[in-house]
């Protein structure tokens, strides 16, 4: 029986073992697409945050940054105190939601992109 140990592999004939050619080179395309696709996350829900945020003084539209956390890992923030309060409201005052359909936007974007980063091959490189 052939083992299986980060490739695809097949046993043609009595000990004689191949792969199916993709395997390290998918592992890699996958890990590339997957942290382009994060960035743009990151990027686009700042963007759009911003974009959607209520603006007064405008404190808080320059508080939301975004801010690399690992290899594929990225986090969007909203500095200022208040923007809960702002997103959710109070029992004194209606909320106006900037983050949450900021966050539902991007997420089903990247959830496009990564389907169809998985649909092309190692070698071909997809729009974000």
């Amino acid at each position: 029986m052939a083992e299986v140990l980060g490739n695809i592999t097949f046993k043609r004939r009595a000990g004689d073992q191949g792969h199916l050619g993709f395997g390290p080179a998918l592992q890699r395309h996958v890990d590339t697409q997957a942290a382009a696709i994060a960035k743009a996350w990151s990027y686009e829900l700042t963007y759009d945050s911003k974009a959607r945020a209520h603006v007064i003084t405008g404190k808080m539209k320059k508080s939301i940054k975004q801010k690399r956390t690992g290899p594929m890992g990225w986090k969007v923030e909203v500095g200022a105190f208040y923007g809960i309060y702002e997103e959710f409201g109070t029992r004194y005052r209606e909320g106006h939601p900037f983050f949450s359909p900021a966050a539902k936007q991007a997420t089903r974007k990247a959830i496009k992109r990564h389907r169809n980063s998985l649909k092309t091959g190692p070698g071909k490189k997809i729009r974000l």
